[in-house]
This record gives C-alpha cells, sequence and structure tokens, in this order.
C-alpha cells in the first residue's frame, strides 16, 4: 500500500453529516482535520490511524470550540496529534468529542494561544474528551 496521499478537512460554522456511517483519517497518508468553532462533525465510529501524519485540531472562536459527535466508537492510534487552539475561548469545560466508546488515547496533546491565567488540561471520561482550565482570572495591577 502506497501512503503518500494528503487531505484536508476543515468544518467550520457547519455541520459534516456522516450519520450512520464510519469516518477514517489518516488511513492512506498525511492528514489535517479541523474542527473549528460552530463545527459538528457527526458519524457514528471515527477511526483516527496515523499512518504517517495524523493532526486533529480544534479551534475556538467566538461561539468556542466545535464538536465531533459519535454514536459509536472513537478509535485513536498512538501518534496521532491533537491540537486545541485556545484561542477566543470563553470560561467553562469545552466537549470535543463526544462518543459511545473510546478505544486509544491522545498522547500527544498541544495547547496554542492560551489565555492569561488559563490553564488548559485534556480530560477524557467513558463518554468525552473534554478541555478544561479557563476559569482563572487576571488581576490587573497598576
Amino acid at each position: 500500500d502506497s501512503f503518500d496521499s494528503t487531505g484536508r478537512v476543515e468544518v467550520v460554522d457547519g455541520t459534516l453529516d456522516f450519520s450512520g456511517n464510519d469516518v477514517k483519517v489518516g488511513t492512506r497518508g498525511t492528514a489535517f482535520f479541523t474542527v473549528g468553532t460552530n463545527g459538528l462533525v457527526k458519524a457514528k465510529d471515527m477511526t483516527l490511524k496515523n499512518s504517517v501524519e495524523t493532526v486533529v485540531r480544534f479551534t475556538a472562536g467566538e461561539a468556542g470550540f466545535g464538536t465531533v459527535a459519535l454514536s459509536g466508537k472513537l478509535s485513536v492510534d498512538p501518534g496521532v496529534e491533537l491540537v486545541v487552539d485556545c484561542g477566543g475561548v470563553k470560561p467553562s469545560a469545552r466537549t470535543l468529542f463526544a462518543f459511545g466508546s473510546l478505544e486509544g488515547t491522545f498522547d500527544d496533546v498541544s495547547f496554542v494561544n492560551v489565555p492569561p491565567a488559563a490553564s488548559p488540561r485534556l480530560v477524557v471520561s467513558e463518554d468525552k474528551v473534554r478541555v478544561t482550565g479557563f476559569s482563572g482570572s487576571v488581576l490587573i495591577v497598576r
């Protein structure tokens, strides 16, 4: 098999609806999968493979983060990179993935454009992956 293809998908202010179907990202090469503000991706199962390089990016905007909503399983290969762009995020927890079950985990996570006084962290539970740590306060002393 040849793994020389490159794919890019970006969902912002809209829905990519694969309900009842499986989505596979990064199975044949390099993949960049971005979910921006107000973006919603719906599917049954999602497989994030790392055959060459796979980067999943969530970018916050005025309305916060978008979400990948799965009725079934999220499968994550080792080495899949998760980038969380926190620019524009408002305080509170944010769900990135919602799913029925999880296989694997994100072992390569980076946070960029982190607001002052925020300490974001990834929280994985039995049915979701979310980002917390945006409830800090900023004290300006003059």
